[in-house]
């Protein structure tokens, strides 16, 4: 612990003297000084001293720590962090050279920190950690790399275990974990052990209390090597992260933290009582910066952790899109002065077209966008017993863009157009949502963050998209080669007129019929 600083003050008035008997009392005054600041403080003295100093909920010197909470702490035996072991097998295929499939299985070995909770009602410890520490990525890809696995790669078995340091090879002795809660946008999850194990002693504070300069302990695993204790400041609140699908607030402490804290519990010193209080779980660092790393606040995480559920949260639709969603989407579209809408699909853009009230064109266009607005590919809807039905595709051949019926086309190809009209479809739902909710965010932070986790969910979405466009692409390269054969039954390119007068047209969306109808112009 720190210890505080004595300061010294001379009160009333200074009698004006002789230069001598000025130098003299001057002299007097440091030696007094310098004896008093030689003297040690009692650890009663240094922890009013550093009590005294409270402004707020939280202090900013550790010597605000009482004496039983400091004694506590530095006891060998009462350790509530424990130190996690995640080993992931991954399955990985692949070609041989003599053009066989093969397989291979790698394993993935990373260490954390976890920190018992309570205990439940069956003598089970509950135990908290992060969900990247405890939950490594089901599919490898460059959203979600694996060190060591290449990606592409299926999990096919993980265990999570407790053990005393990363080079513990010692197996009677650790303890298996079962998962009881696993939410990534939090990056928090919950662990169960079938055994009783020291627990936090402490309460579970409030992060929305902190305050720059807050003193802060940190308890785990620095590189999975050993137990230590960390100390640092708060030196950012409030902010929103939004990385690698996460969707929380963080806030940010100059502690020196490594790799193996992730999961640690992060406590600061309450002014009134002098003992820690949970305020967050410390998750990630900022990289080439060994002392900005930051904190998932405690507040967002008290529900959760109590529950041991995970809440409801605003999400990207997932489900299919019914009739009612795609009629709004063409009232919607009659509305716009375009009749069009461009939205993200993979790493293309994509645009949905109503060319008449019976009529709707969705295309993926050229990989140039925006310098060339020509499309790779068109999707026609003659909105037979409603839309949603995929009737035509057209595509370039030798310069022209005629279209085939869907019908001329053979069961599987067929049926990889099927999946990408209606995945285009479930896209623009998901962007008209996340664009009604993004018209509130201004005002309304709530919307603001669940914006932002949409965001991440729409992100995420893209390495799908972008399997099944690859997948319908090389279809485009075959129906190419066979229309420029003859092999095709062909059309003339659809020509897309106006729309004719609002009477002949769809009604106009309710404005407050849903999502679609907010749209963003």
């Amino acid at each position: 612990m720190r210890a505080p600083t004595t300061r010294f003050q001379v009160e009333g008035p200074v009698p004006m003297a002789s230069p001598l008997a000025s130098v003299a009392s001057l002299v007097g005054a440091l030696c007094l000084a310098a004896g008093a600041a030689a003297a040690p403080a009692s650890p009663e003295t240094a922890t009013l001293l550093g009590r005294a100093r409270c402004t707020g909920r939280y202090a900013d010197l550790l010597a605000a720590e009482n004496p039983a909470t400091e004694a506590y702490e530095q006891l060998p035996d009462h350790n509530y962090s424990y130190c996690v072991r995640d080993v992931a097998t991954y399955e990985h295929l692949y070609y041989g050279p003599d053009g066989k499939l093969r397989r291979s299985y790698l394993r993935s070995e990373i260490h954390g920190t976890a920190f018992a909770m309570r205990t439940s009602k069956d003598g089970d410890t509950l135990l908290v950690t992060n969900h990247h520490v405890a939950d490594q990525p089901e599919v490898t890809d460059e959203a979600h790399p694996v060190e060591g696995v290449p990606p592409g790669s299926r999990k096919v078995r993980e265990v999570v275990k407790l053990v005393k340091s990363q080079d513990d090879d010692y197996e009677p002795g650790m303890t298996l974990l079962a998962r009881v809660l696993s939410d990534p946008q939090m990056d928090v999850t919950v662990l169960k052990a079938h055994k009783k194990l020291d627990v936090m002693p402490y309460r579970i504070g409030d992060s929305s209390a902190l305050k720059t300069g807050n003193a802060l302990v940190v308890r785990g695993y620095p590189l999975g090597a050993f137990a230590a204790s960390n100390n640092g400041k708060v030196i950012s609140v409030g902010q929103w992260d939004s990385e690698r699908g996460w969707a929380h607030e963080d806030f940010v402490t100059d502690a020196l933290l490594s790799q193996g804290n992730s999961g640690s519990p992060v406590f600061a010193i309450s002014c009134q009582t002098g003992e820690l209080e949970l305020v967050g779980i410390y998750h990630a660092g900022y990289r080439d910066a060994a002392a900005l790393n930051v904190v998932v606040a405690i507040d967002q995480l008290k529900a959760e952790l109590a529950s041991l559920k995970v809440p409801k949260r605003d999400q990207v639709r997932t489900v299919d899109v019914t009739p009612a969603d795609r009629e709004k989407v063409v009232s919607l579209l009659f509305a716009e002065r375009s009749h069009r809408l461009l939205f993200p699909y993979g790493d293309r853009t994509a645009v949905v077209e109503l060319t008449d009230p019976a009529r709707v064109r969705v295309a993926i266009l050229s990989d140039l966008f925006p310098l060339a607005d020509s499309p790779s590919l068109e999707l026609w809807d003659d909105r037979h017993d409603g839309f949603g039905t995929l009737d035509a595709i057209g595509f370039p051949v030798s310069g022209q863009l005629p279209t085939v019926p869907v019908s001329a086309l053979d069961q599987p190809v067929r049926d990889h157009f099927d999946r990408l009209y209606a995945d285009l479809w479930r896209q623009l739902l998901a962007v008209l949502d996340y664009r009604s909710i993004a018209l509130r965010a201004a005002i309304d932070p709530a919307a603001h963050e669940s914006a932002a986790a949409q965001q991440n969910v729409l992100t995420s979405r893209a390495s799908d998209q972008k399997d099944l466009w690859s997948q319908v692409s090389f279809d485009l390269d075959q129906l190419v080669s066979s229309a420029e054969a003859g092999h095709l039954p062909m059309a003339l390119a659809r020509g897309a007129s106006a729309p004719p007068a609002a009477t002949a047209a769809p009604e106009a969306p309710d404005a407050g019929t849903g999502a679609v109808s907010a749209l963003a112009r």
